[in-house]
């Protein structure tokens, strides 16, 4: 009959026999404990928001960030002008462009849309140069098309060192305003 022995004997004295013990290996593991997936999304935390910190950020009174805006507030008018049925003008208010319906004396009637104006660092251009400040820069007609048809708008720099390209604002062959860069 075998049976164990309570006690066995080893060279330096009696000892009582001991308890297996459990020894996770890579292949008796069945997953992850969550302390490790707590620290790997800890860490893949930190390099989101680092890269998102690094990304570069859009200064809203850059010439672009300006250019882009103005595309909009440009795009919006001609939207208002056509579902509004009437004719809209774009005026020039002392750096500011403002739009203006057309009243029983000119286009001395406000317009509810807001004003888009400038950052101090920037200016506008307007091709074709316009001498009578009671007359409107541009007129979006109630059809949608501009009147001149071939304007441009230049935003550039108010900088002698300006190392920035200047931005074109002009309808394209549909009418839709689009931006256009010089080379620098």
């Amino acid at each position: 009959m075998l049976y164990q022995p309570l006690t066995r004997l080893s060279p330096w004295g009696i000892h009582a026999p001991r308890a297996p013990r459990k020894v996770f290996r890579g292949a008796h593991q069945q997953g992850f404990t969550l302390f490790e997936v707590m620290a790997v999304l800890v860490i893949i935390g930190i390099l989101v928001g680092l890269v998102t910190l690094s990304v570069g950020r859009v200064d809203p009174d850059s010439p672009a960030a300006v250019a882009d805006r103005s595309r909009l507030w440009l795009d919006g008018l001609q939207t208002r002008a056509m579902t509004q049925n009437r004719d809209l003008a774009v005026m020039d208010d002392n750096g500011q462009l403002v739009t203006r319906q057309r009243g029983t004396t000119g286009w001395d009637v406000p317009d509810d849309a807001p004003p888009l104006a400038l950052p101090e660092q920037l200016r506008w251009e307007f091709e074709p140069r316009q001498q009578d400040p009671a007359r409107p820069l541009l007129v979006m007609t109630r059809e949608g098309a501009w009147e001149p048809a071939n304007w441009q708008l230049t935003l550039r720099e108010d900088r002698l060192a300006s190392q920035q390209p200047p931005h074109h604002l002009g309808p394209d062959e549909y009418g839709t305003v689009k931006i256009r860069h010089d080379p620098p």
